[in-house]
């Protein structure tokens, strides 16, 4: 049997511990050498041997004794118990190792040390009761932003839900809020030199107007939205919504009026449906209701990269739909909820990119998780479609899309998403060379071009010198009127400028050998003579093709 520490005999007998056995207290004490110094001291302020008046100072030497033998002195739980030291939990144990190591403890409490660096071990076990007796012992803890954000990349729910509790506005502490959080002074740096990831749904456009749905860009690297950003990186819905209703508490409370409140509400709102969509929580976007099919459709945000768990990679979206960030991070269950919210799948952003294109030109997703996320967004609104069934066809796909309400336009929008992937697969890959809205320009698709411009699509400068280079004056006349008619006309002014600047720069650059010249023009008089069709271009169209792409060596403009 194990001998009692401290005593230097066998088990203590029964007379020394009223109402138990020594059997007992060594069985109590092989537990407590498998606990650490808080969960020990935990143990024993709970069993009879230590409220028992005779036998507590020896109930309670006994387990220092054990665990000095074991352990030695553990210099951070003294640390540790000279910060709370005036709890009436610890009092028996500072009072045993006070007889057996009167230097050691006296050492130790002679040094006062803040509460919050003991903070890091509780999070990390999760330690609620250590944590309630730290505010109550020291009756108002000072967190900054960092502090509980560590509480949160930890998951440690229970203490996350005890220091919100304890900082809400609403606290029902006698003495108001005990726990202070500073989110001003932990608003990390913005997100300068930032490399995109998701550079195809951010415009290159300064200038270009947001959208009647769109407010300003969210940066998650900035407190407090930061909180609900890593909470729901750690995909546990319990932290992500006790997060979420803590800010939204805490914006109600700052906005006086109605109307203040009302905009607060729709910004955290936002925030919900940023980080649900880009994580995948669900619980997130259920809370956004309605709105996620109408304020929060289309969204702005970034969020830096540290280098820790999730956050591996500087995230970008501008002007995006909440459709393509879902399906961008290949999230199943997000996408579902969206479209039973009644969220349109089928909304691009300023580039043409749309859910279904993001997910058929994404190289990180399989080919299973890419044949779930396409049946997911070619279901009908509202329906309760599982993931799990896939269409039989590519046929039947079609017929799911046109079978949504509006026939036409959604059978175009596959069949202009279908044309860009083909586009795709012809670049080799390359998504970043080859973006929708500038493929359907280079091949003249001018009905997939309306169609992207319809669900979202911006023309920029950048379409112009495309339209420019694909020698098709048609397309060009197109593009031209499209960014008048979207443009106001002190942007369409610049925009043509800086495309006849491009043009003349290019055309510097450009010098045709004289037997092209000759070529080209006699090609130019003898298209004048033929008789024209209506199923073929134009003249000055076919001249300009073949202008711009000669097969002579070093005829071609370069490319933009």
């Amino acid at each position: 049997m194990m001998e009692v520490p401290g005593s230097g005999r066998g088990p203590a007998p029964c007379g020394e511990t009223p109402g138990i056995t020594g059997l007992v207290l060594e069985l109590l004490l092989r537990i407590a050498a498998c606990l650490t110094w808080h969960q020990a001291c935990t143990l024993w302020s709970a069993l009879p041997l230590a409220t028992s008046a005779p036998s507590v100072d020896k109930a309670w030497a006994s387990l220092v004794a054990a665990l000095v033998d074991m352990r030695g002195h553990d210099e951070v739980f003294l640390a540790d118990v000279s910060t709370i030291q005036e709890a009436a939990l610890y009092r028996p144990l500072i009072k045993a190792y006070s007889e057996l190591y009167p230097s050691v403890i006296h050492r130790a409490l002679s040094v006062r040390y803040p509460p919050n660096r003991m903070l890091e071990h509780i999070f990390a076990t999760d330690d609620a009761l250590l944590l309630r007796l730290l505010i109550e012992t020291h009756c108002r803890l000072s967190l900054d932003g960092n502090a509980l954000s560590t509480a949160i990349d930890r998951r440690a729910c229970r203490c996350v839900a005890l220091l919100l509790a304890e900082a809400s506005p609403n606290s029902t502490a006698a003495c108001g809020t005990r726990v202070h959080l500073d989110l001003v002074g932990s608003s990390s740096k913005t997100l300068a030199g930032r490399k995109a990831i998701e550079i195809y749904n951010k415009s290159q456009s300064e200038a270009s107007q947001p959208s009647n749905r769109s407010v300003g860009m969210v940066d998650f690297g900035r407190f407090p939205q930061r909180l609900l950003w890593r909470a729901a990186a750690t995909r546990d819905d319990s932290i992500a919504i006790l997060v979420l209703h803590h800010l939204l508490e805490a914006a109600k409370a700052m906005a006086g009026t109605a109307d203040r409140r009302e905009a607060a509400e729709a910004k955290v709102r936002r925030w919900a449906a940023c980080c649900g969509a880009a994580y995948g929580s669900v619980a997130l976007l259920r809370f956004c209701g309605a709105a996620l099919a109408d304020d929060c459709s289309r969204v702005s945000f970034q969020a830096s990269a540290d280098g820790s768990g999730p956050f591996q990679e500087d995230i970008l979206f501008e002007e995006s739909p909440i459709a393509v960030v879902a399906a961008e991070k290949g999230h199943i269950q997000a996408l579902e909820e969206m479209v039973r919210s009644g969220v349109d799948m089928m909304m691009c952003t300023s580039r043409g990119v749309a859910a279904l294109d993001a997910v058929r030109l994404s190289m990180r997703h399989s080919a299973a998780l890419r044949a779930q996320l396409e049946v997911v967004i070619l279901a009908p609104p509202g329906s309760q479609r599982a993931s799990g069934s896939r269409p039989s066809s590519r046929l039947s796909s079609k017929a799911a899309v046109g079978n949504r309400g509006d026939g036409d336009g959604l059978a175009l929008a596959l069949q202009a998403a279908a044309a860009a992937s083909a586009a795709f697969r012809l670049m080799g890959g390359h998504f970043e060379a080859l973006p929708p809205l500038e493929a359907a320009i280079k091949r003249g698709d001018v009905i997939g071009l309306r169609s992207m411009l319809r669900r979202g699509a911006k023309l920029e400068q950048r379409d112009l010198m495309t339209a420019v280079n694909s020698g098709d004056l048609e397309m060009l006349a197109i593009v031209q009127a499209e960014c008048s008619a979207g443009a106001g006309l002190a942007e369409y002014r610049r925009m043509m400028k800086q495309t006849s600047a491009q043009i003349r720069a290019d055309r510097k650059a450009f010098v045709l050998p004289p037997a092209r010249h000759e070529e080209l023009s006699r090609q130019s008089v003898a298209s004048l003579h033929r008789p024209s069709s209506s199923s073929s271009s134009s003249a000055l169209r076919r001249a300009g093709e073949s202008f711009l792409h000669s097969p002579t060596s070093g005829s071609k403009l370069p490319p933009i």
